[in-house]
């Protein structure tokens, strides 16, 4: 800031400390255009320089009784000008930084709930081709990939033979495979099916 007009010495600094609001109201036509250049330098923000301007002369007010200690009013307002500039900038990329955790936030969410609907849907379309087993071959299916019982246990269990359910298996798996591929819009890979659930 440029040097401070002649008539803001320590007699009228000494005014304002006492609390006259006229001495005051002089110093901030003296010193107002300076401090919104100088914070303006800084932000490079013209809504944000007029708020540091009038929170500046808030802090001057409040702490006028201090104004007759002060020495160099110039450099005195510089300093509050300019750490009122870089709380201004340290917020905003705080701010900034939030903004963005919240979109990648937001982002997320929404992927988790495009994914869920595309698995409840592929869900369903495995319900629809599983309608198209006989029930031995469903009771066959489900005791192989969500019990996970071997052939040898599924023929013991049921009262088969082996090779019988395994040929309940491959017809199974066929008949799955050639419906997903004729009526699903997405090609489900077998292995969703290992771990489903009746």
């Amino acid at each position: 800031m440029r040097s401070r007009s002649p008539i803001f010495n320590h007699s009228c600094l000494a005014d304002i400390a006492d609390g006259d609001q006229r001495a005051f109201c002089h110093f901030f036509e003296a010193f107002k255009h300076k401090i919104y250049s100088f914070s303006y330098s800084f932000t490079k923000s013209p809504e944000a320089a007029e708020e540091i301007t009038q929170e500046v002369f808030v802090k001057v007010w409040s702490n006028r009784e201090s104004l007759t200690a002060v020495e160099n009013i110039d450099a005195w307002l510089s300093t509050i000008t300019r750490n009122l500039c870089f709380n201004y900038l340290k917020h905003l990329a705080l701010e900034r930084k939030a903004t963005v955790r919240l979109m990648k936030t937001q982002t997320r969410a929404e992927d988790d709930v495009e994914e869920y609907l595309s698995y409840k849907e592929r869900l369903a379309e495995i319900d629809e081709a599983l309608e198209q087993l006989s029930p031995q071959q469903r009771l066959v299916f489900h005791l192989n990939r969500s019990k996970g019982l071997k052939n040898e246990e599924i023929a013991r269990q049921l009262n088969l033979s082996p090779n019988t359910v395994k040929t309940h298996m491959v017809i199974a798996l066929r008949k799955i495979r050639l419906f997903l591929e004729t009526h699903a819009t997405h090609l489900f890979t077998l292995a969703a099916l290992f771990v489903r659930i009746f």
